[in-house]
């Protein structure tokens, strides 16, 4: 237990620091400047938006002069609360990394099976959680609002403590219990044919995921480049005010950069990035694009026209294919597919894996605005969520994954025995 608990003090600071570091850069170049426990503050929020962990402001609306003085001992206004959940999954993918590190180090601690090792690696996540919570409640406080003709009194900013537990405590003990799972150096599994099937599934269903990451990283990356007014007038324009001030806003961009990728790959298998709740609207798909800058000018920017779909945009579908492809006969090898059924099955459950890992992303994807407290002026209470159809996004994923990872498992084997009948004709 104390391996674990050292191991997740040691996650929990070093996931810290670029929290940290970030809310640093915006206070140096922030204008008028913050102060420094301002940017501390800051930086604590956003590592708890790492780990999905929603944060409340509370504030009061300003009413007209229409609507007649306080009673005595009432403040004037409507309460106001705004509820935020800012994703940057950048940071979310370290955490996990150092957590499963973690787990690592306390599964060495235990002798026996990969089970066991499991569990002692999920121990990590108790008291990683407990820092986490305790870090919430350390960041509720008070702020003066600045002058002006819609909010006044104190700003309150409340971190839910249920999420800060809850969040933290799953994303740790599943990343902890594969950090034990992989302690175990031996590898000691079964020798049977599931547990190959298993085995390569598995590994194959990471690949799978990872190289669809990063092709619809590359992907956007491209469409961006050819639009090079738009990409040229903004790196212009964060660059103009400094160069500090242009590195802060890439940091930034860097931390939401996997977020990007999870969208892209999502709406790459057919799926909707767009909004729900309150109200509903399909942004990006193979139906829906930003008209970037062959948009018209207006206040919605590139968003003004949805149904403007440039052809090369269906060059996306590369990014599941070759990915399914990959993560395909990637199983197959890791399995020790014989036989083109071996490698087909093997391809599968590595669809089944990529999915699974899909399904995660696009959760932990997904941003949240909500606003109430106002009904008592007639304003109703209203919840936005930002990120990809999550039902749709599982069923394509397990569909692209499943056939898709069975035609490159197949496919791996019969390559392989070509290859072996080649070198015996040439022998």
């Amino acid at each position: 237990m104390r391996r674990a608990a050292t191991g997740a003090c040691i996650a929990f600071v070093v996931g810290l620091v670029p929290a940290l570091a970030v809310s640093l850069s915006v206070y140096l170049v922030s204008d008028p400047r913050t102060t420094v426990p301002q940017a501390m503050r800051l930086g604590g929020l956003l590592f708890l938006w790492f780990h999905r962990v929603d944060v409340s402001l509370h504030a009061r609306f300003r009413l007209g002069p229409e609507s007649g003085a306080p009673e005595p001992g009432m403040q004037p206004g409507v309460p106001l609360t705004v509820t935020l959940v800012v994703v940057a999954l950048a940071g979310t993918f370290l955490v996990v990394y150092l957590v499963v590190r973690a787990g690592r180090g306390a599964g060495r601690s235990v002798e026996g099976p990969g089970w066991a090792r499991g569990m002692a690696g999920a121990s990590v996540a108790l008291p990683y959680a407990a820092l986490c919570l305790g870090l919430a409640a350390a960041l509720r406080f008070r702020s003066a609002v600045p002058a002006n003709p819609v909010l006044f009194g104190p700003l309150e900013v409340r971190p839910s403590l249920l999420a800060a537990l809850l969040w933290p405590l799953g994303i740790a003990a599943v990343a902890g219990f594969a950090g034990g799972v992989l302690s175990d150096a031996t590898h000691r599994w079964p020798d049977r044919a599931w547990t190959r099937f298993v085995r390569g599934g598995l590994a194959g269903g990471w690949g799978m995921w990872l190289a669809g990451l990063a092709l619809s990283l590359v992907g956007l990356l491209v469409f961006a480049a050819a639009e090079p007014s738009v990409t040229g007038n903004f790196l212009g324009a964060i660059f103009e005010r400094g160069a500090l001030r242009g590195i802060t806003v890439l940091a930034l961009l860097v931390l939401v950069a996997p977020t990007l990728a999870v969208w892209g790959l999502i709406a790459s298998l057919g799926g909707c990035v767009g909004v729900s709740g309150s109200a509903a609207a399909c942004l990006i798909s193979y139906a829906r694009f930003p008209a970037g800058s062959r948009a018209p000018d207006g206040p919605f920017g590139p968003f003004s026209r949805l149904d403007v779909v440039p052809p090369e945009l269906f060059l996306f579908l590369l990014v599941p294919l070759l990915a399914v492809l990959i993560g395909g006969s990637m199983a197959a090898r890791r399995s020790a597919a014989r036989t083109r059924t071996e490698g087909a099955i093997a391809g599968a459950v590595a669809g089944v894996a990529f999915s699974v890992l899909t399904l995660a992303a696009a959760v932990l994807s997904t941003m949240v605005l909500g606003i109430g407290g106002g009904e008592a002026i007639g304003l109703e209470q209203v919840m936005y969520r930002l990120g990809p159809d999550i039902p749709t996004g599982l069923l394509l994923a397990l569909a692209w994954g499943v056939i898709g990872g069975a035609l490159g498992g197949a496919g791996s084997v019969s390559l392989s025995s070509r290859r072996v009948a080649d070198r015996a004709g040439a022998g």
